[in-house]
């Protein structure tokens, strides 16, 4: 499930959420309504629980958020459903999201033993073409460990969705069914898994 905070929760913009959780000025009856209405949604819409929690701009690792959620997930399924976390991106944009939470939150997930996947992928500026997709996945692929998660945002070309990074998910959807993309998948002996088995 990619929780979300900033975009269909109405709750506000990315810079609108940094305040408010940093500041401590959610209610937790607010996140946990929040956090309930998205997972009955998903269990509506997919018709089971999810395998695997993640965060719409990472918003299920910043503070407060990543309490009330892990809090929701044991008062509603009796077990610890496994998290999205750690990037092993080196770039400016990775540790500035890494600093907003990340750490705390895997260092949490280690304490309480709650399965997570070992590291992640596919944090860039959403301003490149084919040929730049390319050499950030090749990139990432070469430095993927084993159960490494890369994030994708792709979707085909609809004239009538309006997104910041509509653009840039077009170009990812094209990436992704090309020849190019698999003859680099091959390279790298990529396998495909459940998210349910990706954690640690």
């Amino acid at each position: 499930m990619h929780f979300d905070l900033t975009g269909l929760s109405g709750v506000g913009a990315l810079k609108d959420i940094l305040l408010k959780v940093y500041l401590g000025k959610f209610q937790p009856n607010e996140l946990q309504s929040i956090i309930q209405q998205q997972l009955d949604c998903f269990e509506q819409k997919i018709g089971q629980q999810p395998d695997f929690i993640d965060g719409h701009q990472h918003v299920h690792q910043f503070p407060q958020v990543r309490d009330t959620l892990l809090d929701c997930l044991v008062q509603r399924y009796d077990h610890k459903i496994p998290i999205r976390t750690k990037t092993y991106q080196t770039d400016l944009k990775a540790k500035i999201i890494y600093f907003l939470g990340g750490y705390k939150l895997r260092q949490k997930l280690i304490q309480q033993q709650w399965s997570h996947n070992p590291s992640f992928a596919g944090i860039y500026s959403f301003n490149t073409d084919l040929t730049g997709l390319k050499t950030l996945w090749e990139g990432w692929l070469k430095q993927a460990s084993n159960n490494s998660v890369i994030m994708c945002h792709s979707a085909r070309i609809d004239r009538n969705w309006t997104d910041e990074i509509y653009a840039a998910r077009c170009i990812e959807y094209e990436w992704l069914l090309s020849d190019e993309f698999l003859a680099l998948w091959d390279q790298y002996a990529c396998r495909a898994q459940s998210w349910k088995n990706l954690g640690e």
